[in-house]
């Protein structure tokens, strides 16, 4: 990239024949603000009054650039709204040219202040994101508007995603996407209340999205937040001059099949590898897991590997035993396919960044690769070692995804795209199972837990897949820490470590730890009588109490349930009292099933206290509305928490 200093004195020299849209765009004319509008923004620290996008695409010299601009106006309400905005960063890769910039501070007091370009610097690799423009806002201060307005000139880029401030209401936003009228390119806005108008300009394809309002968006638990966050986004289409009938999914598809269904050389090598694995005699599920254990045992997916040429050619991947995660879904294909494996080479996004849009296409979605298995419904996921066949990441599931259909029609394959929604496995699947035995020690002033914790599913993948990895000093501690959740002050006596193999899927085998524990907070002393703190053996609880007005929907990152059975004895001498606070039920749904619920009973036999408590969740979404009911539902394991037994000497 040109030196900065040259770029700015070249700013006013650069002059095209096209009608350009940033030109029209200058500082606002207006400097202050309404008092109406300053009364209903002073419980925020900074609000932006205008947000202006621009992108518009340019041919000169026959080539084709992208002109970026944005102006944004904020007015600045505190110290943290100074922190925030005080100073900015351009992104300023090796081809791009900074071709205006405007910057300028309001005071309260109507003194303008407009940047000194001697106080831009150059970063070349800001935090290993590339090389940005950065300079400090002069003479802002609180009651300031601040007003920063830019344009580079850019490489054509057929993708691009505008997302608005999360942490600041915007007042108005306007973003204009202006392209030769030659060539389709599709957008689209989310999370807000857009008006759109599609027009032509000239030669050009003009649209323009304006929003009045767009509030703050919270970054909240139990949500995909990043995901619901207002924005706009093009996707390049297609030149109409060469095609008027175009589908970006069957484009898509066409062009990846050939990367994983080409016959390659290598093949051979497959076939004896195959070979090598005896799989024939076995059915198509013990097929497929073998062939995959044999991939995650013996090849590594690297993705920062600089310099390092064909990393993801067959060759390569066979020699060296490294590649990236195009490679290792290359090699997977490879092998099912000769082994004669029905199944679909398939791509989806991270659901909580990014929701995989299934009537939109957008190439920055197809970023995860996963595979499918329709004679079995199940899925897996190549780049992934620690997930094992039918176990699926939770960014992947309860998403959409593209999947490559190839599809015989006599003696032609015809290439088809697949849109599919990737369900999560049913909750039944995903546990965490809690037995607890109590005794208590000669002066009742300890607690004796015999527990077992039993994980399975998604609730075991935190832990199963990496365990036997570990340094012994390591699982030890891991073990330890899971443990002390119950109480700090917890004694370890005992420790069991089972079904760890990581070669066998959370689904397949659950991860059990079995331990004594010996817990003195447990019990209090009172008098001739002592407390036991029940509910605080199940550890912890998650707190929603004082929440304020949700933003988004819940989702979960998958459906899963909580079952613990405790056992405590009632000591001779001594009779219980407070159990009837055991007992809670609250459940909610729909169509006459609950969908989520928290169930606690006790049953009393032989002088043994049974508590039985069933907490449950089977839906991954849950709609704003039911944001009180789930709320119920998460203090209600926070409530029994707080519970308590006294026994009471006769």
């Amino acid at each position: 990239m040109k030196h900065l200093s040259i770029i700015l004195l070249m700013l006013p020299a650069l002059v095209f024949s096209q009608n350009f849209l940033y030109k029209k765009l200058n500082l606002d004319t207006i400097t202050s603000i309404d008092k109406n509008i300053n009364a209903q923004v002073e419980k925020y620290h900074a609000v932006i009054l205008k947000d202006h996008k621009i992108s518009e695409f340019h041919f000169v010299l026959n080539n084709l650039y992208l002109f970026n601009t944005e102006y944004r106006k904020v007015l600045i309400n505190s110290e943290k709204g100074i922190d925030y905005f005080n100073r900015v960063y351009i992104s300023a890769g090796e081809f791009v040219e900074l071709v205006q910039l405007q910057v300028r501070t309001i005071t309260p007091q109507g003194k303008i202040v407009v940047l000194n370009k001697d106080n831009i610097k150059q970063i070349e690799n800001l935090e290993n994101s590339g090389s940005y423009l950065i300079f400090a806002i002069d003479g802002i201060e609180k009651g300031s508007i601040v007003e920063v307005l830019y344009t580079l000139k850019e490489p054509f880029r057929d993708y691009s995603k505008y997302s608005y401030n999360d942490n600041f209401p915007t007042y108005s936003a306007v973003y204009e996407l202006l392209t030769p009228s030659h060539l389709v390119f599709n957008s689209k806005s989310y999370n807000s209340s857009f008006a759109r108008k599609d027009t032509l300009m000239g030669t050009n394809n003009y649209t323009v999205f304006n929003s009045d309002t767009i509030k703050t968006f919270r970054k909240e638990e139990y949500s995909t937040w990043k995901s619901n966050i207002p924005k706009i986004v093009y996707q390049y289409s297609h030149n109409a001059s060469v095609s008027l009938d175009f589908n970006l999914w069957a484009s898509a598809a066409q062009r990846i099949q050939p990367f994983f269904y080409t016959e390659r050389k290598e093949d051979k090598k497959i076939e004896k590898l195959i070979e090598k694995l005896n799989i024939q005699n076995l059915n198509e599920v013990e097929k497929i897991k073998k062939i995959e254990i044999f991939i995650k045992d013996n090849f590594e997916v690297k993705e920062d590997v600089g310099g390092v040429q064909n990393i993801s050619d067959l060759k390569f991947i066979l020699d060296k035993k490294y590649t990236n995660k195009e490679g290792i879904t290359l090699l997977f294909v490879r092998m099912l396919e000769i082994a004669g494996i029905k199944h679909y080479v398939g791509f989806t996004s991270n659901r909580f960044d990014s929701k995989f849009d299934k009537d939109f296409f957008l190439w920055n979605n197809l970023n995860y690769y996963i595979i499918y298995f329709p004679n079995q419904n199940k899925y897996l996921v190549p780049e992934f070692s620690e997930y094992r066949f039918s176990s699926l990441p939770d960014e992947i599931s309860n998403n959409y995804g593209l999947f490559i259909n190839n599809v015989n029609i006599g003696e032609h394959k015809t290439i088809l795209p697949d849109i599919k929604f990737i369900h999560s496995v049913p909750m039944e699947n995903n546990f965490t199972k809690q037995y607890y035995k109590v005794s208590f020690d000669e002066t009742f002033s300890t607690a004796i837990v015999d527990y077992k914790l039993e994980l399975g599913g998604d609730e075991a993948n935190y832990i199963k897949p990496y365990y036997d990895f570990l340094p012994e000093t390591s699982k030890k501690e891991v073990v330890e820490n899971l443990l002390k959740q119950k109480a700090d002050d917890s004694i370890i006596e005992e420790v069991k470590v089972t079904n760890s193999n990581h070669n066998i899927s959370s689904f397949d085998e659950t991860f059990t730890i079995e331990s004594k524990l010996k817990i003195a907070s447990l019990i209090e002393s009172a008098g001739d009588n002592f407390i036991f703190k029940v509910g605080e053996i199940i550890g912890p609880q998650v707190e929603m109490y004082d929440e304020h007005e949700r933003d988004n929907p819940i989702e979960l990152r998958h459906v899963h349930f909580y079952h613990r059975i405790i056992n405590i004895p009632i000591p001779q001498g001594f009779i219980a009292k407070g159990l009837e606070m055991l007992n809670m039920s609250i459940e909610f749904g729909s169509n006459a099933e609950n969908t989520m619920g928290f169930v606690s009973k006790y049953t009393v036999e032989n002088n043994i206290i049974s508590i039985d408590v069933y907490e449950y969740y089977k839906s991954i979404e849950y709609s704003l509305s039911q944001y009180e009911q789930f709320r119920s539902v998460i203090n209600a394991a926070a409530d029994f928490n707080k519970l308590s037994i006294v026994f009471q000497k006769q």
